[in-house]
This record gives structure tokens, C-alpha cells and sequence, in this order.
């Protein structure tokens, strides 16, 4: 599903993008652990196959899969909606593709759909309260503001407030870059540290995404990817496995790099998406 994955999102596909994207720390904990972070990745490949031939709505049925994974979903429901007119179709499948799952669940599986939910209502926005929860394994906005300053309320305020940034400046690149529908996968993506309420390491596999999109289809020096993409290669390993247990040994707060990063990286590309025309001549045509 991986090499079927990259098969599809990257316009120049090679053996070198594999190794290198088989080496990310994201994806070894997805096999590692034994998750289906994946699948999800292979599903929002194909939505955006169907994206680049014009089916809008089919690409928001793909989507709308995401639903099983829950968390994952807001972040490309803002996407889609950030798109405008064009947007609309696609929410709407994704609606469709909902409600079809909860159909196909209650009539065949009524008590494992009924405790899904109650699951979902009970734990997804109310995550710190679950046994063994802890927000230096998440890669969200809220892990961050709360590793640094140890209050709820104040991660809170600061969390809906980057939040809103993030989405103007995704909308920004909407209105500006409005003929390439296939960056609502991209910003979908940019956009799960951001808006999802729980996230762990092995989610960011979905960063694929922009990876390989950015890399082919925007004509951002080499130079400026390569960096961004190393720096976000070595920080997110170093921040679980060293950077947060050594911090929290001498300090009473501390700073989550590897959401750091992610933020750093978002705020560099919609930067250079705004203040240039980066389109490649490929992707214009």
C-alpha cells in the first residue's frame, strides 16, 4: 500500500523517494506498532488521483472514510470547506460516505457501532482524561501550549487562536492557488498538527502528502525543501526518545520540537506560497 501510495501522490515516483520515505520515523513506528496508518494514507492517495481527473465528488467519498479514524478527519473537512464552491461537493460526499458507514455499521455490527460512539463522545475531546494519556506523545497544537505552560485553560486559549491562524492562512492559499484542488490533501495534511485533538507519532505519515507534492509540483528551491525536510526527519525521533525526557528531568515545563517543527515548517511553505508564485510550468498545465 506505501509504494502504491507514493505511486500515486508523486508525479515522479523512484526508488529514492521510497528509501527515503521508508526511513522516516513516522513510518517505522507504523509498521513497529502494528497500525493502519497506511491504509488511511493509500485511501487519501486515491482521493486524490480522483481529485486531479475532476471527481470531486468521489475524491469526498474517499475522504470521508477517515471517519473511522476519527481525529484525522477535521483537519481535510477544513481543507475541503477552505476550497469554497469546489469544496462543496466534496463535503458533500464526505457526508455521504458518513452516513453510509454508520448505516452499514448499526444494521450489521449494532453493539460494536453503538460502543464506537460512545467512545468517541466520551474520549476524543476529553482525551487528557483517559487513562495513560500523555501530551508528550501527541503532535497536536494542545500538546504543545500544555508541555509549556502545564495549565489546560491556557493550552486552550492559545491552541483556538493558532487554530484560527491556520486556517485563514489555508484558505489564503486557496483563493490564490484555486485551479489545484489536490492541495486539499496537502493542507489537509499541514493541517492535522494544527486542528486534530489527538495525534500520535505514527499519524504523521500522512505528511507524505506535502512532502511529495511539494517536491514535484512547486518550483521551491531544492535547497529550502531539503532543509525543511531534514530538519523534520531528525527532530520528531529525538523529540520522544531524548529531547522531551531530558528537558523534563531538570525543567518544570517543556518545549515540544517536534510540534515546533511541524508549526515552523506549516508557517515556511504558506509563507513562500503567498509571497511567490510557486507553481511549477508542469502543475500549471
Amino acid at each position: 500500500l506505501l509504494i502504491f501510495s507514493i505511486k500515486i501522490i508523486s508525479q515522479e515516483p523512484s526508488t529514492l523517494k521510497l528509501f527515503i520515505i521508508l526511513s522516516w520515523f513516522p513510518i517505522f513506528t507504523t509498521f513497529s506498532y502494528g497500525q493502519n496508518s497506511i491504509f488511511f494514507l493509500f485511501i487519501l492517495a486515491s482521493a486524490i488521483k480522483c481529485l486531479r481527473q475532476g471527481y470531486l465528488f468521489q475524491s469526498g467519498l474517499l475522504t470521508g472514510v477517515l471517519a473511522l479514524k476519527p481525529q484525522l478527519l477535521p483537519a481535510f473537512l477544513i481543507a475541503w470547506a477552505c476550497a469554497g464552491k469546489k469544496g462543496i461537493t466534496g463535503i458533500l460526499g464526505i457526508i455521504i460516505s458518513i452516513s453510509s458507514l454508520v448505516l452499514v455499521s448499526y444494521l450489521f455490527m449494532p453493539e460494536s457501532s453503538q460502543a464506537y460512539l460512545s467512545i468517541v463522545k466520551s474520549e476524543l475531546f476529553q482525551i487528557e482524561k483517559v487513562s495513560g494519556f500523555s501530551y508528550a506523545k501527541q503532535h497536536t497544537l494542545m500538546s504543545f501550549f500544555h508541555l509549556l505552560f502545564g495549565d489546560l485553560v491556557a493550552a486552550k486559549i492559545f491552541c483556538f487562536v493558532l487554530m484560527l491562524f491556520a486556517i485563514y492562512f489555508t484558505r489564503s492559499i486557496f483563493i490564490k492557488y484555486k485551479n489545484n484542488e489536490h492541495l486539499i490533501f496537502s493542507f489537509g495534511a499541514l493541517l492535522l498538527p494544527c486542528v486534530s485533538p489527538y495525534l500520535m507519532i505514527y499519524d504523521l505519515c500522512l505528511l507524505i502528502i506535502p512532502a511529495l507534492v511539494i517536491w514535484d509540483e512547486f518550483k521551491f528551491s531544492k535547497i529550502f525543501s531539503k532543509k525543511i525536510y531534514s530538519f523534520i526527519w531528525i527532530v520528531i525521533p529525538l523529540n520522544v526518545t531524548l529531547l522531551i525526557p531530558l528537558q523534563s528531568r531538570f525543567l518544570p515545563w517543556s518545549i515540544h520540537f517536534a510540534e515546533l517543527g511541524l508549526l515552523v515548517t506549516f508557517a515556511l511553505i504558506v509563507n513562500k506560497m503567498l509571497t511567490e508564485d510557486c507553481l511549477s510550468i508542469q502543475s500549471k498545465t
